[in-house]
Formats: C-alpha cells, sequence, structure tokens
C-alpha cells in the first residue's frame, strides 16, 4: 500500500525577490547558466509547454490593474482605457499591457466567496476548500505532474523567493515537491566536494541504499519514501550537464 506524502515548502513568490536575480539562479540550476534569457527562453520554448504562476500575495487590486471601474460607487480613481483586445479596458496605468492585451485570456469573474484572505488563497492555489484532517497538492505540483516528462531527472516544479505559505505537493509525492530557490542563487551542493572521487561517490551512494533497504524493511513511512526519492532525484540531477 503506497504511503501518502506530506511533504511542502514554507516559500513562496515576491516580487522585490523575483525582480532582484532569483531568475538567474533558475536558470543557472537548470544548466542555462551561460546562457542569455533570451536563448534559455528559446531553449525551453522548444522543449514542451511551461506554466509560471506570479503570486503577489497583498498586491495591487483589481481597482488598479484590470477593473478599475471608473465612475462607479465601487470603482477607483483611475480611468480605464482601450486596449488591443476589442471591447476590453484595463487601468490607465497599464498602457503598455494594454498593447498587448489581445496575446492574454483576462478573467474577470472569480470569486472565492471568502472573507478570509489565507482561505481564499488556498481555494486559488489549490482549487479547493479546506478540509481538516486532508491536504491538497499546490498549483505548482499539479502542474508538474501532468507536464514533467517521466523521465527527466529536473525538477517539475520551482519555487522562486521567499517566505509566505507552504506550497505542499501532498499525495502527489515528492516528485512534484518544490525546488525551492532563493536570493538569485543556484541550489547548494549540486556540485560534487573536490575531494571526492566518482568511484568513492558510487560507494557511498550504494551503501545508503543498502542502509535505506534494511531501515525500510521494518519501518517504512511515507517520510522515508519522501527521503529516498528525494535523494534519488537530486543524485540524478547533479550527474546530469547536459
Amino acid at each position: 500500500m503506497r504511503c501518502n506524502y506530506a511533504c511542502g515548502s514554507h516559500e513562496s513568490l515576491t516580487r522585490r525577490s523575483f525582480i532582484g536575480g532569483s531568475a538567474a539562479g533558475a536558470l543557472s540550476m537548470l544548466g542555462f547558466g551561460g546562457m542569455t534569457q533570451v536563448q534559455a527562453a528559446k531553449k525551453l520554448a522548444s522543449q514542451q509547454k511551461q506554466v509560471v504562476v506570479f503570486w503577489l500575495s497583498g498586491g495591487v487590486s483589481q481597482l488598479e490593474t484590470w477593473d478599475p471601474k471608473p465612475g462607479t460607487e465601487t470603482g477607483g480613481p483611475f480611468q480605464a482605457i482601450s486596449t488591443s483586445a476589442p471591447g476590453v479596458q484595463i487601468s490607465e496605468l497599464l498602457p503598455y499591457t494594454a498593447q498587448q492585451m489581445h496575446h492574454l485570456a483576462l478573467v474577470r469573474g472569480i470569486n472565492t466567496k471568502e472573507n478570509n484572505h489565507g482561505k481564499g488563497a488556498y481555494i486559488m492555489q489549490t482549487g479547493r476548500k479546506e478540509q481538516p484532517g486532508f491536504a491538497y497538492p499546490y498549483l505548482g505540483s499539479s502542474f508538474s505532474s501532468h507536464l514533467s516528462p517521466p523521465d527527466s531527472p529536473l525538477p517539475g516544479y520551482i519555487s522562486v523567493g521567499a517566505g509566505g505559505s507552504s506550497k505542499e505537493a501532498t499525495f502527489l509525492g515528492p516528485r512534484h515537491a518544490p525546488l525551492v530557490l532563493s536570493g538569485g542563487r543556484a541550489p547548494a551542493n549540486l556540485e560534487m566536494h573536490s575531494s571526492m572521487t566518482a568511484e568513492r561517490d558510487v560507494l557511498r551512494r550504494n551503501l545508503r541504499s543498502k542502509v535505506s533497504q534494511r531501515f525500510e524493511q521494518k519501518r517504512k513511512t511515507a517520510h522515508t519514501e519522501v527521503y529516498n526519492e528525494s535523494f534519488d532525484q537530486a543524485a540524478a540531477l547533479m550527474s546530469r550537464r547536459d
């Protein structure tokens, strides 16, 4: 019987840390460190579908962005301007976005019916209401489970930034848990230590595997499966240089 997972991270996206260079760390970790951002984007585009979620917790409201409602009792102080999409108007604060609106799909009808921001955010990021004793996967984990190639050693879900609520994979398993990047740096310890030879590394991995197998024969839990799968994924990522 397969164990249920409960792995997660207490990291999320912040605008300042993202703009500050965290994207550079992501490109470096993926093996694109020697490329320009344009070259990296072309390589990513040639591989498969990608999803980027910008979660701006506490960000600007719809009155300053997508739905200013000028001249109404519930509207904001800013005017609406026409866009490149016929019949669609957005805030005057977004003139360049307005020029590209025909490339975007604007959804204005989302309502969680929750007055509690935390509960509303949970619905937005999982598609489910919170239930005591049960947790649902977050968007990144769900995208990873549907879009990541099963044979790829690269992480399917990367969380950029620091702080905020956890982004859990739950029952989808550790393969779809987030790899957290922060401060514009690649994850630590991706490179083998200079004193470690390839032969010695193989011996150490084999020893760890045997010890883990003996332990799991008597004490197998969700935590041991999480550890082993995470270790195997990290080892595959370290050995990949293409």
